[in-house]
């Protein structure tokens, strides 16, 4: 008895602890809290009164909400209700009380500014060696970085995350890149992306020997060839080429500027007064930087001594090319071929340049199959290239016959295991 005694006194402070749990008052709101951007839609928050008792909404001061206030109050079919419309303001924050005589409920409302960028050029310009903020300020929200490939830029020796955009320490020319600043609204989740291509202004350097501010060079040229002296200079903003024979300005040849990094003096040597000394000065208004050339008299390389094509498959060849004999003239060594070729029914020849090789053995690829080319080779050294030595024409093989060629590979393999399998 003692124990069904307690188990109905445990029962009922369960249901008086359930009970009291329950709202069961006549006053309900459609919701209790949000957020919302300035630019959202208009929305109403509706207060129902179930026992007939009168209702009223207040703002945060305490007064009263009525059809000409902001927010307003109506009265409608889902209740007495405040209506917030767009665009919201800031003002509009705060708490919104629903009563009546008896009770109360509270509505919490916050209004964020819309995520933007304010103040953020796509394009910012630093000096090198300076301190630079690269900026972007975000209105609505708070700012991460990352770089181009993902990777997320975090406080280091090198940058400095604030609240209006990443301080980036002794600025040099690697540092030229895409920067991404996201901007995040915690309350709504919303995040923005914002490419800045970050450019680093810096006078001209080679791009090998970034600390020279000056280079040497000697170029071998021979009498009646042609020789280019190609200068190379990076900088923002882009150089200016300046070329010099003798520390003379002077019309020495022809002048080629193949990119705004690449500026080719192309001479064509009739007499010995060729050689000597050229100067390339490449400058901007933050510095400047020279390249010298000596030319120097060379002796025209010989022709090879021989080309034989030794292997054709459907899309390369491999051919035996041998260098010239060496004689007393020939004061430059051999550094390789130029190699020449084309389709017999084409007028145009493509060309492929080779490092010598130690079994005189050169693979031309990414030909197409069942085709007849030609080739002609010449000797490459310091000074230039030999006259071209021509070989016989030949054929690629069809894509048919190397299809019968493995079929038959694969046949003589079945031979040979069968005939393994009958001796074991």
């Amino acid at each position: 008895m003692h124990g069904m005694k307690d188990g109905c006194r445990v029962s009922l402070l369960f249901l008086l602890l359930l009970v009291s749990a329950i709202d069961v008052s006549g006053l309900t709101i459609s919701q209790n809290m949000t957020t919302k951007v300035v630019t959202d839609d208009t929305f109403m928050v509706a207060c129902h009164n179930n026992e007939g008792l009168p209702v009223t909404w207040r703002n945060s001061k305490g007064a009263v909400l009525g059809p000409k206030t902001r927010p307003e109050a109506r009265q409608g079919s889902y209740g007495y209700s405040i209506i917030f419309k767009s665009p919201h303001q800031l003002e509009d924050t705060g708490n919104y009380t629903c009563s009546t005589p008896k009770e109360k409920r509270v509505f919490e409302l916050f209004v964020t500014p819309a995520l933007r960028f304010t103040d953020t050029a796509t394009n910012q310009s630093a000096y090198e060696g300076e301190e630079f903020l690269l900026k972007c300020e975000v209105e609505g929200g708070t700012v991460s970085w990352a770089a181009e490939g993902g990777a997320i830029i975090e406080h280091t020796e090198k940058f400095k995350v604030i609240a209006d955009g990443l301080v980036i320490r002794n600025v040099s020319r690697h540092d030229s890149q895409t920067f991404i600043c996201k901007g995040v609204q915690q309350r709504t989740g919303m995040v923005l992306d914002r490419k800045i291509h970050f450019h680093v202004k810096h006078k001209p350097i080679h791009p090998s020997h970034p600390q020279r501010h000056m280079r040497q060079e000697v170029i071998y040229g021979y009498i009646t060839g042609t020789v280019n002296l190609t200068c190379v200079a990076i900088a923002n903003p882009p150089a200016t080429f300046e070329w010099k024979v003798k520390d003379k300005k002077a019309k020495i040849g022809k002048i080629i500027n193949e990119s705004l990094e690449v500026s080719i003096l192309q001479l064509h040597i009739y007499n010995k007064s060729a050689f000597g000394n050229y100067k390339c000065i490449a400058k901007n208004k933050l510095g400047s930087y020279e390249e010298n050339f000596t030319l120097k008299e060379g002796v025209k390389p010989v022709s090879p001594s021989n080309i034989e094509m030794k292997e054709s498959a459907t899309k390369s060849a491999i051919f035996e090319i041998v260098g010239p004999n060496r004689t007393l003239e020939m004061d430059l060594d051999t550094l390789g071929f130029s190699v020449q070729f084309r389709k017999i029914d084409e007028e145009e020849w493509q060309q492929r340049d080779f490092n010598i090789t130690k079994n005189n053995l050169y693979t031309l690829d990414n030909l197409e199959p069942d085709t007849e080319y030609e080739l002609q080779a010449a000797t490459r050294n310091a000074a230039g290239l030999s006259d071209y030595l021509p070989s016989s024409r030949w054929k690629t093989s069809g894509a048919e016959s190397a299809r019968l060629s493995m079929a038959l590979l694969y046949s003589v393999g079945v031979v040979v295991v069968l005939n393994f399998l009958a001796s074991w």
